[in-house]
């Protein structure tokens, strides 16, 4: 496997990126967006394995995650113009002509606005794994999913969200249950991880932009809003959720019939991280999506 590592140096901050595969003139590589606010790509393992069926994958730390560093620490870069001048900044440093952009959670929300607020001709594709078109619709999507828990768990979760004062040991109880049910349950993780991978999380980024919790965006996010433009993407869409998963069917499904030419895959068995749920069905379905995309 051929591969390769490196810094992209901006005034501000400094994204470190990995290249897994040949990238070329000719190669059209998948950029992968990770989650979080704030998350890395270390736990994507998986999707390398793309690699084997001779596609190009491009992985990176945004910045202030792992070894991603801000340098300029008197600027708020935690928002989306900078975040979407990083990618710019990576496929320029990297000479890329042509691209598949792929957002798993988080990395979808910027991979849509991404794709809605800048010049898209190098895009060949987008895929959106597990994400969302509204911070609003995702909290009231997770009010639904806890309607069913045990009543002190449902209550010290909707007295977080409110920002009252709660008991943390029984927050945690609640948060860690919701996270089982519909995030990752160990149980149903089947890929067998090679490398362990420690990357530091940017706690800061999440907490500002996202909030306290899995379940409620209450940070800058919170008016993150596209359901309206997604009828404007043009690009090739393909969609993948899990059954339980916190990204909603419906979420999905709104995604789906608005965006016009797209595709949407169920992954029957997964929660949120279906990469590492069903990695065999996730790997031949973007296969065969590449396959059309990177010609």
């Amino acid at each position: 496997m051929e591969f390769s590592k490196g810094f992209v140096i901006n005034r501000d901050y400094k994204t470190y990126y990995e290249v897994y595969g040949k990238l070329d003139s000719k190669t059209i590589p998948l950029i992968f967006l990770h989650g979080g606010p704030g998350g890395t790509f270390g736990s994507y393992e998986p999707l390398t394995k793309l690699v084997n069926n001779g596609y190009c994958v491009i992985f990176y730390n945004q910045h202030g995650s792992g070894s991603s560093k801000i340098l300029n620490k008197e600027k708020n870069l935690y928002n989306f113009e900078t975040y979407e001048d990083e990618l710019d900044s990576l496929a320029k440093y990297l000479k890329l002509k042509k691209f598949n952009l792929l957002g798993h959670s988080w990395g979808g929300m910027l991979a849509l606005r991404y794709v809605l607020d800048r010049e898209c001709s190098k895009i060949n594709s987008l895929i959106l794994f597990s994400s969302l078109p509204s911070s609003k619709l995702w909290n009231d999507e997770s009010l639904r999913m806890i309607e069913y828990f045990p009543k002190a768990y449902k209550d010290v979760l909707l007295k977080d969200k409110n920002g009252q004062k709660v008991n943390q040991k029984l927050l945690k109880k609640a948060v860690k249950l919701f996270i089982t049910m519909h995030v990752k349950d160990r149980k149903r993780v089947v890929y067998q991880y090679e490398h362990q991978r420690k990357m530091k999380f940017n706690k800061d980024a999440y907490n500002k932009m996202w909030g306290n919790s899995e379940l409620f965006c209450k940070g800058t996010l919170l008016d993150y809003d596209v359901i309206n433009d997604l009828e404007k993407i043009i690009l090739p869409t393909l969609l993948l959720s899990g059954q339980d998963d916190e990204s909603t069917p419906y979420m999905n499904k709104i995604m789906h019939d608005k965006i016009k030419d797209s595709k949407w895959i169920l992954l029957e068995k997964s929660q949120h991280v279906g990469y590492s749920e069903e990695p065999d069905l996730v790997l031949n379905t973007l296969s065969e999506w590449l396959n059309k995309y990177t010609k």
